[in-house]
């Protein structure tokens, strides 16, 4: 199943170390469902958090998500082709019921939750850790950035954020100029899922503090299906899924590329120019994609 899911993604397969499914004990009488796909000598290490309430209904055997329809989730094997551990997180044991993560995310509990899956990674292998998140998931990653003190993240990469300024802990309402770690946003122009529009991301990449940061836009794929927040939409880069992680997974492992886009975004929003910034960042993602062309 494995590399079947790797070839349908058209990403070339790599040797997998270990592939097994983890029960961490995070917090006192909690224990946390994680499904780990260990690289042979990887370059680094990332954990991936799905949007919406996060449930994936536990693990099969061959460590398939029950519910494994998220953009990030479904590519969980292009990560490993690339040469990353990926850690790919369910519910603790405390969310299962309910609401899951909505409304968690922020917590100090869920803040426990990502350190002890970053502690196991580090006991594994002596490589970075990155946080990957996609739609909700974005808010988990950017908390996590903002809020680990002891052994934070090596890195984060924002996929599909929640930039509507008015949803309750999205992007907008997080400290995000307290980041400090290198940071990648990444974006689909065609969107056009309510809380993801592209129109709302050059604010959410100006207020991010880190020196090292590049906002990466995409506009190929499809056909969407379903609703515009779906997986299946734009939103989850249908049809691209590989293309998409291997600039995330190059962007890790090479560094940013395009050295002071930042600034010049970051400029622009000082004087609340943000149809600017959005001109500023398409034009930077041409330079980008016709570099690596």
């Amino acid at each position: 199943m494995l590399a079947l899911a790797s070839l349908a993604l058209g990403a070339r397969a790599a040797p997998a170390e270990e592939i097994k499914v983890e029960s961490l004990a995070s917090r006192p009488s909690v224990t946390l469902p994680v499904l780990i796909l260990k690289a042979d000598r990887p370059a680094a290490s990332v954990v991936l958090f799905a949007g919406g309430d996060g449930k994936l209904g536990g693990f099969q055997p061959n460590g398939t998500p029950v519910l494994g329809g998220n953009f990030l989730v479904r590519s969980r094997t292009v990560f490993l082709s690339q040469g990353l551990t990926v850690a790919v997180m369910d519910v603790p044991s405390d969310r299962q019921e309910g609401k899951g993560l909505m409304g968690f995310r922020q917590s100090p509990e869920h803040m426990q939750d990502i350190a002890a899956v970053m502690r196991y990674l580090r006991q594994q292998a002596p490589v970075p850790v990155w946080l990957v998140g996609t739609s909700l998931g974005t808010a988990s990653v950017a908390a996590a950035a903002i809020r680990i003190k002891e052994s934070p993240p090596d890195g984060i990469v924002l996929t599909s954020s929640i930039v509507e300024p008015s949803f309750p802990g999205g992007l907008p309402s997080q400290r995000l100029g307290a980041i400090k770690v290198p940071a990648l946003l990444v974006h689909h122009e065609k969107d056009e899922c309510k809380h993801t529009l592209l129109k709302d991301v050059p604010p959410v990449f100006a207020a991010v503090g880190s020196s090292r940061k590049e906002l990466i836009t995409f506009r190929d794929g499809g056909p969407p299906k379903g609703d515009p927040c779906d997986p299946w939409g734009y939103h989850g880069y249908p049809g691209i899924e590989s293309q998409v992680v291997i600039r995330i997974t190059d962007w890790i492992k090479a560094g940013c590329v395009a050295v002071g886009v930042g600034g010049n975004l970051t400029s622009s929003a000082k004087t609340g120019d943000f149809k600017s910034i959005t001109v500023l960042a398409k034009q930077f993602s041409e330079k980008i994609r016709s570099a690596r062309a």
